[in-house]
């Protein structure tokens, strides 16, 4: 990858995070295309969401999904990679069930499928007690389950926008790819965890480099780099040095030391790192072409 690659910023506006501490977490439609148009207008270009209701919970529904689609294309043209259903005892069609009836319509479909890449548990640890506020929280994504969901790519015209806490994660991917399954180049996301987040890697040097040396060097690969519960721009240097691509959102991390600042502040540092690098912000269409996205009509 040529050291000036353009540099994707992705962004993870919301997830199921709550607006304490930071106050800036998008919950319904037109919160999420606002902070889409304000991410797209500082320099990103890929976008994760969660649909909420305006009190916060989640919205599992097509309806939910298709809502935050339609404005968001109202005001920026962002590639979009919503979450699945993500439910305790959902079965992959159960999971599919908030994206798949958008998909037939142009002003409704999504580009991108996150598709996590294994098993995890996802209790978090409190670095202050020094014991996990939880205990059984485990995210079930078996080799039937990452197979099904790939083969579902194709026939619903998504790219899989795959992620991966470790090296357990990234083998998968390797192996998938090797089975055919992967389209090339492959999008790949490390989730790396902050203290709280032990199931991934830390978001250090270390960590990230572990990840990024498991793939191939001939494996073609756009890989990108987000920290739940940490801050990826801590980092940032040498993921951008590396060739890599960055995710940031008030999704993944409050950012208190920062003084809780917006999603599209974050994409803004991100992006003056990235020229420091001389690694101008992707737009949308550079982005599409490097992470293998087909073109559809959005309106």
């Amino acid at each position: 990858m040529s050291e000036h690659t353009p540099l994707i910023i992705g962004i993870n506006v919301n997830e199921g995070t709550a607006r304490d501490p930071n106050p800036h977490v998008p919950y319904t439609p037109e919160e999420i295309a606002e902070v889409a148009a304000r991410s797209a207008q500082a320099g990103a270009s890929v976008m994760h969401f969660h649909a909420r209701h305006r009190d916060g919970s989640m919205d599992h529904t097509a309806a939910g999904y298709a809502a935050v689609v339609r404005a968001v294309r109202a005001r920026c043209d962002l590639l979009l990679a919503p979450s699945m259903a993500n439910v305790a005892g959902y079965d992959v069609e159960q999971r599919l069930s908030n994206i798949v009836p958008n998909q037939a319509d142009p002003r409704t479909r999504v580009d991108l499928l996150p598709i996590d890449m294994g098993c995890a548990n996802m209790d978090l640890f409190d670095p202050q007690t020094k014991e996990y506020r939880s205990t059984d929280r485990v995210f079930v994504n078996d080799v039937a389950t990452q197979t099904t969901l790939l083969d579902r790519c194709r026939s619903l015209g998504l790219t899989p926008y795959l992620a991966s806490f470790n090296i357990s994660w990234t083998r998968a991917i390797l192996a998938h790819a090797a089975a055919g399954r992967v389209p090339r180049p492959a999008a790949i996301v490390f989730v790396l965890g902050g203290d709280e987040f032990v199931a991934a890697h830390p978001t250090t040097p270390e960590g990230l480099r572990a990840q990024v040396r498991m793939l191939p060097a001939d494996f073609p690969a756009q890989w990108l780099v987000s920290s739940y519960r940490g801050d990826v721009l801590t980092i940032a240097d040498e993921i951008i040095g590396a060739g890599g691509h960055i995710v940031v959102g008030v999704g993944d991390y409050a950012h208190s030391e920062r003084n809780h600042p917006t999603t599209p502040d974050l994409v803004a540092e991100v992006a003056a790192i990235g020229r420091r690098h001389h690694r101008n912000p992707a737009t949308v269409a550079e982005a599409r072409e490097l992470l293998g996205v087909a073109r559809h009509a959005h309106r």
